[in-house]
């Protein structure tokens, strides 16, 4: 017997990552860095900057208890030092 009793289920949260208007909430000052969703049914969203800012927006946005929102750095690529 399988027990899911996540919140929502994976195709609602790529629903909400595509519809994530990231040009708009950039400019509010809003840098998404990484977004996914969770295991246990959660938008996972990493953000330059203001945090809590950006969880009251996109808990606006998305519905309450929906996205979880950290502060999270660019991924960077480096040149490998074997060629």
């Amino acid at each position: 017997m399988i027990h899911n009793d996540a919140p929502r289920p994976a195709a609602v949260l790529f629903e909400l990552m595509d519809a994530l208007p990231v040009d708009r909430l950039r400019a509010e000052g809003i840098h998404i860095v990484r977004v996914g969703g969770t295991h246990d049914g959660y938008l996972h969203v990493s953000v330059m900057g203001d945090v809590p800012t950006a969880q009251a927006r996109l808990d606006a946005m998305c519905g309450s208890n929906v996205p979880r929102v950290e502060y999270g750095e660019p991924m960077r690529l480096q040149a490998s030092i074997y060629g």
